[in-house]
């Protein structure tokens, strides 16, 4: 939002249209009514006299590349690990057709350049930009919209989606509570799963010491004083909570799925990393993690100093080179 990323007094913000409701991986069509869009996205584009145009988002950036006139040079840009997130068939189809006439591609993680990227032009015209990390505020004894936290919890945050995992780590904290029922878990987030999130945490005998906080605009005021962050998505694009959780240095277990943690986290140095469909890993390396203070604090203090890699200030200095 403007309130969070006030935009610069040079930048002007068009409403081309009103996407649907909802998040973009519920949408199913792209085309009905999309005529008209790019239309109106091609005379927005010959208006701005601009000579280069960036694009973010699978679908958009097919909308982007069938607008733009032949002068403006296009850079398309995927927030996600696209072989394990494809497009349906038309519009696949579409991308391999459309996405080699972009001057350039821009992509999250360095597996997506090496494993996907390649398809559609030289890797001289692909660009790996990470996300920025962002470490947490100053603390200010606020715990945001959340009450009533444990004295002790584990935290983890994301979209209650299938594919944040929540499921699995549900379960890999209902082990760990048996042995050690003094912390809680706190889920930041909100979404679909939700109810489903609940009643099985009702079922693991988790009901009062699971907290489901919803959405929360601060979840830092919650997640610094955790004892240790936990990702447990079965894939990501480049996790934007476990970087800042990593800069911000708390200790963190990370899923080592596709894309993102393995190349946040050296497993062992600045975190630890599991199968992503390895329940009883993730538990023990909870277990491990809450019995070892020391363990905690040298994770934690070299996640810290790794996360140096993806300074704000680099990454854009990395789009700058792009532009």
């Amino acid at each position: 939002s403007e309130e969070d990323h006030p935009l610069d007094a040079r930048i002007r913000r068009l409403f081309i249209n009103e996407m649907p409701e909802g998040p973009a991986e519920d949408r199913d069509e792209l085309w009905p009514g999309q005529r008209s869009v790019v239309r109106k996205l091609r005379r927005a584009l010959l208006e701005s006299g601009a000579g280069r145009a960036v694009s973010f988002l699978s679908r958009m950036n097919l909308r982007t590349l069938l607008a733009a006139p032949a002068h403006i040079r296009v850079a398309v840009a995927e927030r996600s690990y696209p072989p394990l997130r494809p497009l349906p068939d038309e519009e696949e189809t579409l991308r391999r057709r459309l996405y080699p006439q972009a001057h350039a591609l821009a992509v999250l993680t360095e597996r997506t350049a090496r494993d996907w990227a390649h398809a559609f032009m030289p890797r001289d015209k692909v660009h790996v930009i990470p996300n920025p990390a962002r470490p947490f505020g100053p603390d200010k004894g606020d715990a945001g919209e959340s009450t009533a936290l444990p004295a002790e919890y584990i935290a983890a945050c994301g979209r209650l989606v299938s594919l944040k995992g929540f499921d699995r780590l549900l379960r890999a904290f209902a082990s760990f509570h048996r042995l050690f029922p003094g912390p809680g878990l706190v889920l930041i987030g909100d979404g679909p799963e939700l109810a489903s999130l609940k009643c099985l945490a009702r079922e693991l005998g988790l009901e009062g010491v699971v907290l489901f906080t919803g959405h929360l605009r601060r979840p830092e005021a919650v997640m610094r004083n955790a004892l240790f962050f936990v990702l447990s998505s079965r894939v990501e694009g480049f996790p934007n909570a476990l970087l800042d959780a990593l800069a911000s240095g708390m200790p963190c277990i990370a899923a080592d799925c596709p894309t993102g943690p393995a190349e946040m986290i050296e497993h062992g140095r600045n975190g630890l990393l599991y199968p992503p469909d390895n329940v009883e890993a993730l538990a023990a390396h909870m277990a491990n993690l809450y019995k070892e203070k020391g363990l905690r604090d040298s994770l934690g203090a070299n996640a810290a100093i790794l996360a140096g890699r993806y300074a704000e200030k680099d990454m854009a200095e990395k789009w700058a080179a792009l532009f």
